[in-house]
């Protein structure tokens, strides 16, 4: 649902505790709804640039034409029960049930970035892969083999965008027991975020 650049039919906004939740539904019967801080201390002055994204979620209707399941794919946090099936955009694996990490998927100006917690183990501990061919995937695992997680990008396949290595980075923060996997935004990924903060906005003040 989420990997595909689908027509706008409609957005809406409200504002719930001072974020603007905005509802956009498509043609094909497909929604999301997304939440979105403003850095700017008035909301007649939002602009792109005063925009950060904070939850985009998805759904549609499954093979019987019934209303699906939400899929997230930016949230802070995603908690992975041991059992959960929960799509998120990643299929993730934790080989050490008892120590499951507690991911979450955020959007910073620059970078798509995913952050796990309870990863107990040094950076040099870890890895990323880029899978280079049809499935367009990340590889994050661990040398001990505790850990190992795929990661799909729906913003880069929606706009047909491959993956590009250079643009990986990892980071950990030993005191929060932290791992966090970076993409650096591409121009392209950059435009299009604009386009969608603009919708957002023009929604907003259709509110006023």
């Amino acid at each position: 649902i989420m990997y595909k650049l689908n027509k706008v039919e409609s957005t809406s906004a409200i504002v719930v505790a001072g974020n603007i939740r905005a509802q956009t539904k498509f043609s094909n019967g497909i929604e999301n709804i997304e939440e979105w801080s403003s850095k700017s201390s008035s909301n007649k002055q939002l602009r792109p640039e005063t925009l950060e994204l904070l939850m985009r979620k998805w759904r549609g209707p499954d093979k019987m034409g019934r209303v699906g399941n939400w899929e997230y794919e930016v949230s802070q946090p995603i908690h992975h029960a041991a059992s959960s099936q929960e799509e998120t955009g990643s299929d993730i694996i934790s080989i050490n049930r008892n120590e499951n990490p507690i991911w979450s998927s955020e959007w910073n100006t620059s970078h798509l970035l995913w952050k796990a917690t309870n990863c107990v183990w040094p950076l040099e501990n870890y890895s990323v892969t880029v899978i280079d061919d049809a499935q367009q995937t990340l590889v994050v695992r661990s040398k001990n083999k505790k850990l190992f997680k795929k990661i799909k990008i729906p913003a880069l396949a929606r706009i047909h965008e491959k993956l590009n290595e250079a643009a990986v980075n990892l980071e950990y923060n030993s005191k929060l027991k932290c791992l966090t996997i970076l993409y650096k935004k591409s121009d392209a990924v950059l435009k299009q975020e604009k386009e969608e903060k603009m919708r957002v906005i023009q929604a907003y003040q259709r509110l006023r």
